[in-house]
């Protein structure tokens, strides 16, 4: 998972799909970059569905923001 504030994505990584090369890619670019604890909302996997709730509570506009991943 990586979100880009400035650049307005947001990354949703799929387990076994390459995404540790794909965050590394996109660190640089990203304000918000996943964690290994997997109670929090930046979770490396975390679903868009979560995610989405999480950007609700920060008052942050989903729709804003292009999204995507890779399978």
């Amino acid at each position: 998972m990586r979100i880009s504030h400035k650049n307005k994505f947001i990354y949703v990584a799929v387990p076994k799909t390459g995404s540790l090369t794909i965050r590394k890619v996109l660190g640089k670019y990203s304000d918000i970059h996943s964690v290994s604890d997997k109670t929090s909302p930046y979770h490396w996997h975390t679903k868009a569905s979560d995610l989405r709730e999480h950007f609700i509570k920060k008052n942050w506009r989903w729709d804003d923001y292009f999204k995507f991943t890779f399978v």
